[in-house]
């Protein structure tokens, strides 16, 4: 499943994969510029939520006590 997952990052230019030349090959992966892109992204939209963690409890909390 994970070289299935790869493969489709691969596929969408997210990520570089990178086989040796030994023997058995070794085959290794890093993200392209668009994936550092999207990385970055991502840990702007992951702060954005933690940032707002009290806020989200709270509007559960209030949202749980109205609709028991």
């Amino acid at each position: 499943i994970l070289t299935l997952k790869l493969r489709k990052l691969e596929r969408s230019g997210m990520v570089l994969r990178f086989v040796s030349d030994d023997v058995p090959p070794k085959v290794s992966y890093r993200l392209s510029a668009m994936g550092e892109e999207l990385a970055l992204e991502a840990r702007r939209l992951i702060n954005w939520v933690n940032g707002r963690a009290d806020a989200v409890l709270a509007a559960r909390a209030a949202y749980d006590a109205a609709n028991p």
